[in-house]
């Protein structure tokens, strides 16, 4: 199952891991996206411990492990959080530039409406 669902043709949002409901696209304010440290995800508020989506340099250190996700922010003030990643995913690997690629795919289309 998606994680997200665009259903253009209702003009609907519908999130089935996050803040899992349906939204009309016409409420959408804004969208971003967000990586989420993957230390914090259920211990805190969605997506407030966020880790920087750039190359840091870690040495001897693997890279940083997150999930990427939506922010959206509705015209009633709502924030709603959707996951893209269904598990943890390291900075650089093939998982993440999928899910990333993933996000970058729902945020153009939830901004083009």
């Amino acid at each position: 199952m998606d994680n997200v669902i665009i259903n253009e043709e209702d003009r609907l949002l519908v999130i089935n891991k996050g803040a899992q409901g349906t939204y009309s696209l016409d409420e959408i304010e804004e969208c971003t996206i967000q990586f989420e440290d993957a230390h914090f995800k259920g211990k805190s508020k969605p997506f407030s411990h966020v880790i920087y989506d750039a190359w840091v340099q870690t040495g001897w250190l693997r890279p940083p492990a997150c999930y990427i996700g939506l922010i959206i922010k509705l015209k009633n003030k709502e924030t709603v959080y959707a996951y893209i990643s269904n598990h943890k995913v390291r900075y650089g690997t093939k998982e993440y530039d999928e899910d990333k690629r993933i996000a970058k795919k729902i945020k153009k289309k939830i901004d083009m409406n």
